[in-house]
């Protein structure tokens, strides 16, 4: 397909505003939340809508109408799972004659194994996941995001998800939690400006060189934080789990793999004495000394100072003692000097060349020193009031009675845990997820001056979160199901102005992730695999008997796999190729299963995804012309809906279905919605006699709606 062909009378027909009727919310009692009577347009289905219409009646303002069935499930789906929704889930939701079927497709959603995918993406702007490792993070690519998916779709308690994160402890491939430590090496400094920003909602980075102008935070504060993590944890080389993983490389020099296999077969069968020893310890009381991950680690007092040529650190480390007599790291070390000097015979050229390997995919450990205080930094505010290189004990910032004993980062946890500020910070994210701004905003902005829009509905929402012991699908249920989440995107004539109490929805732009994705679902080339269908995982949710006659249209039957392009390789699946570089594209088709960061020109960079090299609460949403280009005119969208990479133009057409059927179907798999009267017409009349070309054209401009682009 020719973009530049394609008439743009066709594209302004399309673009045809959504029209929908008013209505009214009705009167309320007196402002006091817990006496706010709802209306036929607006019932009080729990306690937020109850907070809510109380703000709104005190500002005069009506709340748009309910939303339709189209856009709710639309709106849900991209909410909870990240995703527009397939036609069959569309088809099964518009044909529930349940009063209750907007509640069970949240519980469905919420049960869908793309729930943790898409929360994970969030979750990895706030955490700065990165699955294109950097050498010093020396991490298996994708253990981290796996690792948050999987906690997320299993509702770890948001407690638990913090305590994990906080204190882990051990290697990458072992448990995906320590790349929390390993994403900074040993930099603690992002590691601290994380936990507050990402815990605590509270931006407190400015307070590591001076007091902090604008809040009450003064640099001692922000140290002191430094201490519960600093120099205690410390990030080392395991060379011993390097060497096993050596069997796994693929394309080894010949001459090398065979000087090393033997050696590499040995490290595997040592690596499983070593963690059987490592547990005996553990059982006994004892923790591993840091010399148990390899050659030493930086025992550096500041701990936020990155060393240079690599973290191997001192060999002559203050807790580094004679190792015991049934020690595996002993063996381990003479294994690995063997294993040197094999290498060594080749002659340099390649020992070179395997040194640089043997470097980049290294395995790293976070291991917890016995030993160390933290003292404050020769700069900043510390030079000017004379508390450089002092020590700093570890007192808890949000609450200085609080100040840690032995464990310094379970008692952290366990600070943080406790803080009221914890359930509501998260309870407030939770709503900017769903709702499009937070009751609090920006979300990582807790202070006395940046007060939240609806302070007893935050207050709820936290106690919520903590009565139903930090359950985060609980929060999202009650928001979900709200009639406040019910209001469409139209607004009446009083609540135009309205930007902050929730009287309509706020439209926003879907984040790249999602247009990736929701490209997929509408050119049928999802992974089949990825349930999306309304019946997922929760109980009793199969699809229910039509008691009434689906839309005119609804014939596409999905295929049962996708038919990969010629040069799709491994897991490769799809039409997608063009989004990305084809390196990027190796794992899998969702953007989940694409490294981040990505690459500068893909089209994930292009539509905004952050570098994650600091923290990030808020994505940018901004439209550039670039975007507008890759979409209108750029190849990863014209390849989407080519001949053979299309799937469901070609499924449609393979039905046999006439041309009003068709034009149909395509709608509702790319807009959620059948065309209106206007709509119809002006795409029956271009396509004419079921033109595969056309169709192509007419599924391209339904991609480049602003309606397909934006959440409503």
């Amino acid at each position: 397909m020719n973009a530049p062909r394609f008439p743009q009378v066709l594209l302004a027909g399309l673009c045809v505003g959504l029209l929908l009727s008013r209505g009214s919310a009705g009167e309320v009692v007196d402002n006091d939340p817990m006496k706010v009577r709802g209306a036929p347009g607006f019932p009080i289905k729990n306690p937020i809508d109850s907070y809510v219409l109380a703000k709104l009646n005190e500002a005069k303002i009506s709340p748009s109408r309910k939303c339709s069935d189209e856009e709710f499930i639309r709106r849900a789906s991209l909410d909870v799972i990240g995703v527009i929704p397939t036609i069959d889930a569309i088809q099964y939701f518009l044909a529930d004659p349940r009063s209750d079927k907007r509640e069970r497709l949240i519980d469905s959603l919420l049960a869908n194994e793309r729930y943790g995918a898409h929360w994970a993406i969030l979750w990895g702007d706030l955490l700065r996941e990165h699955s294109q490792t950097r050498q010093e993070e020396g991490s298996y690519p994708g253990t981290y995001r796996n690792w948050i998916r999987d906690a997320l779709n299993a509702n770890m308690s948001y407690d638990q998800f913090m305590t994990k994160l906080i204190t882990s402890d051990g290697r990458a491939d072992q448990d995906g939690a320590v790349n929390f430590y390993l994403r900074d090496a040993n930099d603690r400094v992002e590691t601290a400006n994380t936990i507050s920003s990402a815990f605590m909602g509270t931006r407190m980075a400015c307070a590591q060189c001076h007091d902090h102008p604008f809040d009450k935070w003064e640099q001692k504060d922000f140290h002191s934080l430094m201490a519960f993590i600093s120099p205690r944890v410390s990030v080392r080389t395991d060379d011993l789990a390097t060497l096993a993983r050596l069997s796994k490389v693929p394309n080894l020099d010949p001459d090398v793999a065979a000087k090393v296999k033997p050696f590499a077969d040995q490290a595997a069968s040592l690596l499983k004495e070593r963690d059987a020893w490592e547990e005996k310890l553990e059982k006994e009381g004892k923790k591993p000394e840091p010399q148990a991950a390899g050659n030493g680690g930086n025992n550096g007092n500041n701990g936020g100072r990155r060393r240079r040529g690599g973290e191997r650190g001192n060999p002559n480390d203050q807790n580094k003692g004679p190792a015991a007599a049934d020690d595996p790291n002993a063996k381990a070390q003479d294994l690995i000097k063997k294993m040197r000097a094999a290498v060594a015979a080749l002659g340099q050229d390649k020992s070179d060349r395997f040194n640089q390997l043997f470097g980049n995919i290294r395995v790293n450990v976070v291991r917890e020193n016995t030993g160390g205080e933290y003292r404050m930094p020769n700069d900043g505010d510390g030079a000017v009031n004379g508390r450089g290189n002092e020590v700093v004990p570890p007192v808890f910032p949000w609450d200085q009675a609080k100040k840690a004993g032995g464990d310094r980062r379970e008692d952290l946890a366990k600070f943080i845990a406790a803080a009221p500020l914890f359930a509501q910070v998260h309870a407030n994210r939770l709503w900017a997820g769903v709702m499009g701004r937070g009751l609090v905003d920006p979300p990582d902005d807790f202070r006395p001056k940046n007060v939240a829009s609806h302070p007893e509905l935050l207050q709820y929402l936290a106690d919520e979160l903590v009565r139903s012991k930090f359950d985060a699908k609980h929060v999202l249920r009650l928001i979900l199901t709200s009639s406040t989440y019910e209001r469409s995107s139209v607004p009446e004539s009083s609540n135009k102005a309205d930007t902050t109490l929730y009287s309509r929805r706020q439209l926003r732009r879907m984040t790249a992730e999602q247009l990736f994705d929701s490209i997929l679902v509408a050119t049928g080339q999802a992974d089949p695999k990825v349930n999306l269908a309304m019946a997922a995982k929760a109980p009793d949710l199969k699809a229910p008997e039509p008691s009434k006659k689906l839309p005119s249209g609804t014939g596409f039957v999905a295929p049962s796999k996708p038919a990969a392009p010629a040069n799709a390789g491994g897991s490769m699946m799809g039409g997608m190729m063009g989004m990305m570089n084809a390196s990027d594209n190796e794992s899998g088709v969702w953007a989940f299963d694409q490294p981040t960061p990505s690459n500068l020109g893909s089209f994930m960079n292009t539509f905004n995804q952050p570098s994650r090299e600091q923290f990030t609460f808020q994505r940018d949403s901004s439209a550039t012309i670039t975007q507008a280009l890759e979409l209108f005119n750029g190849r990863p969208i014209n390849d989407a809906v080519k001949k053979d990479k299309n799937m469901m133009v070609q499924v449609l057409i393979d039905k046999k279905l006439n041309i009003v059927q068709i034009v149909q179907d395509l709608y509702m798999a790319t807009l959620s919605r059948l065309p209106n009267g206007q709509e119809s017409q002006v795409a029956i009349g271009y396509v004419g006699s079921n033109a595969r070309n056309r169709l192509e054209d007419l599924h391209w401009a339904l991609m480049n709606t602003r309606e397909f682009m934006f959440i409503k």
